[in-house]
């Protein structure tokens, strides 16, 4: 197996780095929903 080449790696911690970056955004995202959600079921009682 050969090693890969710069170019390679670095596309491939391109490619990690987005990918992390999107699903965080997500866990963001859904968090702050779940919050409000659950802000507004306390509020209601």
């Amino acid at each position: 197996m050969e090693e890969p080449s710069d170019a390679m790696l670095s596309q491939l911690m391109k490619e990690a780095a987005e990918e992390a970056k999107r699903t965080n955004e997500e866990a963001t995202t859904r968090f702050f929903e779940q919050m409000r959600e659950d802000a507004q079921k306390i509020s209601a009682t």
